[in-house]
């Protein structure tokens, strides 16, 4: 993976405010995608996970999400894909992922 620009990081940010989910992210994320627009400080993306499923054991809500982490610096990242699912006895999911 390239490092991630401003306008990708951007990008993501925005997706997550439809979501619902981005008003903590947002503040989390702010101060960094401030110090890439302003050229002080790259930000890459180190890992991502598209498409891992996620199971609520409190209700049962079953979703798929994609999960990255983003790292200081200019380094190849890591992409995973979920590349097998298994139900165990105890309700969790056993997830298989290959890089």
């Amino acid at each position: 993976m390239a490092d991630a620009t401003p306008e990708q990081i951007t990008a993501v940010i925005e997706r997550w405010e439809h979501s619902g989910a981005a008003t903590f992210n947002r503040r989390v994320l702010e101060p960094f995608v401030a110090a890439v627009s302003n050229r002080q400080a790259p930000l890459q993306l180190a890992d991502a996970i598209p498409d891992h499923p996620w199971i609520d054991s409190a209700d049962g809500a079953a979703v798929r999400i994609a999960m990255t982490v983003t790292a200081p610096g200019h380094s190849e990242g890591i992409l995973e894909k979920v590349i097998a699912e298994q139900a165990r006895e105890d309700g969790e999911n056993k997830v298989t992922l290959y890089r």
